[in-house]
């Protein structure tokens, strides 16, 4: 007998679970036939002209029956020789303040460019992320510091309920009395770049900005239901209530939220890292670099070194003097190095390929202090050592680094909670906590430092069902939260720091909802 007939023969109790009865086979398909329908992708354009700073609208043309997938497409304009500059990481999403779906004149949904970027980290396919990174603008051609940039097109995907769902479709057939309307708020150009010190760029522009919506088209019959019938979908929502200010270490967050909440999200943007600060820690690429780091503050303490240089007996000694220099640092041994050479009248050039590092102990959390301001303190801003920061220095605009530290590591959020109506939902958690084990637990991804999320659901990617907290029969929801810094001796002074005045917090919930359709007209079912 043939080992595969002895497996076949083995059959005893315990396989009656397994094989007894059995409704189906593996060895032949089986499939169900679907209503005829075809998709087409058609270009809509907006009212006004579309550009940083600006707000437009698109009135969705009745060009099909129903609508599925929309993408944001945005041309930009290639820019002549000038100051260098480079645009902010995931620019397609940074650039977007917020977009939101109207119909009938009634507000539905609205998202954010921050939103789009955490819900990316947590549910976005992984294997689509080199795709992605070339749909909304995060390439090296536009994170590199240049002094042009060539022109690029980007296609950022929507995450409305219709978008996400083909069985969530928009039914434009059913709403002919009612129009729908989508509005996009840009944010300023100069938000979304980085420049030199003191420098700006006012040629950064969009050529052109459409949206591309998937169309669907039913046959007769099909398009006659649609048309006559009425329609209930059971939607998802986004509900955000604003930018709070943090600037103290342990802080409350009342949450105004209703309807039933799937998750909960929240991340802190630290002020310095958003708001056009001075730093000396972005390369070329436009990425955190702890070298690039190094090199500008060896040459910055070399003794009498300028932006135009030093004598080679100078620029061998540290100007122990510029004690401000290394007053966010610590230490002024953090750093060692060597000068490669002199040209024949024995001058220096101030350049970082002059500098060789030979020792670098600079940790994330001081270089993420090492701002210019703080480098500087102390010091007369005239000096020799101060200039040479600043012709190195450029504005820090980072909308996508929730972390604690300059290149987007460590949660800053040290520990939390949530109560409901006064009581613990549940007990005192680690921050490491909302940002590792829950996206673990409940999302396909681990996020970035400093996205933290707590679920009520079971699976909340998914449209269907799988729990929820009513937040409509809560009277009093707050998130408590503590900030601090990992392994430091004590965090007294932690909200000075790193708690600047801009800093903010962003909290987040997605809600069901229900949009009825009839008659003609759509609205929701339930209001806030």
């Amino acid at each position: 007998m043939g080992g595969g007939l002895m497996q076949l023969v083995a059959y005893g109790a315990q396989d009656v679970y397994l094989t007894g009865n059995p409704q189906i086979t593996f060895f032949k398909v089986v499939y169900r036939r679907h209503t005829n329908f075809a998709i087409e992708c058609i270009e809509q354009t907006f009212n006004g002209t579309a550009d940083f700073g600006r707000t437009v609208t698109c009135n969705i043309a009745r060009n099909g029956d129903l609508i599925t997938k929309m993408y944001l497409k945005i041309d930009l304009e290639d820019t002549i020789e000038g100051n260098k500059y480079s645009f902010v990481r995931n620019l397609g999403h940074a650039v977007i303040q917020n977009c939101k779906v109207e119909i009938g004149g009634s507000k539905i949904d609205e998202q954010y460019g921050d939103w789009l970027n955490i819900w990316e980290e947590l549910a976005g396919e992984t294997s689509h992320r080199r795709g992605l990174d070339k749909m909304i603008g995060n390439t090296k051609e536009l994170r590199k510091y240049s002094e042009k940039k060539p022109k690029y097109t980007m296609y950022v995907p929507m995450k409305f309920w219709f978008c996400r769902n083909n069985g969530l479709a928009l039914p434009l057939i059913a709403l002919q009395y009612h129009d729908v309307r989508v509005t996009f708020n840009f944010l300023d150009a100069n938000q979304c770049i980085s420049t030199a010190h003191n420098e700006s760029r006012t040629d950064v522009r969009f050529k052109d900005a459409t949206l591309l919506i998937d169309y669907v088209y039913l046959d007769s019959e099909e398009r006659k239901r649609f048309a006559q019938a009425s329609h209930e979908y059971l939607i998802e929502q986004l509900q955000y209530t604003g930018e709070e200010s943090v600037n103290t270490q342990n802080d409350r967050f009342r949450l105004n939220f209703n309807h039933p909440c799937k998750a909960l999200y929240w991340a802190l943007k630290l002020g310095k890292y958003s708001s056009g600060e001075n730093v000396v820690c972005l390369d070329d690429e436009g990425n955190v670099n702890s070298e690039y780091f190094a090199k500008v503050l060896f040459l910055a303490s070399r003794a009498n070194m300028s932006p135009d240089g030093c004598s080679s007996e100078e620029g061998m000694t540290t100007n122990t003097g510029l004690k401000g220099l290394f007053a966010a640092l610590t230490s002024d041994k953090v750093i060692r190095g060597h000068i490669v050479s002199a040209n024949s009248s024995g001058k220096v050039e101030c350049s970082l390929d002059n500098v060789v590092i030979i020792e670098n102990n600079i940790t994330s959390s001081q270089m993420s202090q090492a701002t210019i301001t703080a480098l500087a303190k102390g010091n007369d801003d005239n000096t020799d050592a101060v200039a040479v920061l600043k012709k190195f220095a450029r504005s820090m605009r980072a909308p996508g680094n929730y972390g604690l530290y300059v290149d987007g590591t460590q949660n800053p959020v040290s520990s939390g909670k949530l109560q409901l109506n006064g009581h613990d939902r549940f007990a005192t958690r680690q921050g490491n906590y909302f940002n590792y084990v829950q996206p673990y637990e409940h999302w396909s991804n681990t996020p970035s430092d400093g996205i933290n999320c707590y679920s009520f659901a079971l699976n909340p990617e998914e449209h269907q069902p799988s729990g929820s907290c009513n937040m409509s029969r809560i009277d009093n929801a707050t998130l408590l939260l503590n900030f601090g810094e990992p392994n430091a001796k004590a965090n007294d002074n932690f909200a000075q720091q790193w708690l600047s005045d801009n800093t903010v917090i962003q909290i987040y919930t997605v809600n069901y909802n229900v949009l009825r359709i009839m008659s003609g007209m759509g609205g929701l079912a339930y209001s806030n």
